[in-house]
């Protein structure tokens, strides 16, 4: 085995790797709850960048339901935008779980 060879590779995936990393960063991924009544949009990171509400669910006097369909639709943006990177890492590294 040659090592300098896979020592090539190996840079050659990492570079390949970040270049992914920064392109989803870059990407925006959105889901909606309570019938498109609320809407998360994420970024690859994951970060919370726009969350809007329709002012029909805002019921303060279900408070609590209403959190709770707010953080649905925000882990469901999450969980896209992870599913994306997961798909995304997969195709670089051949599934080794890198």
């Amino acid at each position: 085995m040659d090592l300098n060879k896979l020592m090539k590779q190996a840079q050659q995936m990492q570079a390949e790797l970040a270049n992914t990393q920064d392109q989803l960063a870059q990407q925006r991924f959105k889901a909606t709850g309570a019938g498109g009544k609320i809407c998360a949009e994420v970024d690859g990171k994951g970060d919370l960048l726009d969350l809007q509400l329709d002012g029909s669910v805002l019921d303060p006097d279900d408070a609590d339901f209403v959190a709770d369909l707010i953080l649905k639709t925000i882990q469901e943006a999450v969980a896209t935008a992870k599913a994306e990177q997961d798909k995304a890492m997969k195709g670089i590294t051949g599934g080794m779980g890198i």
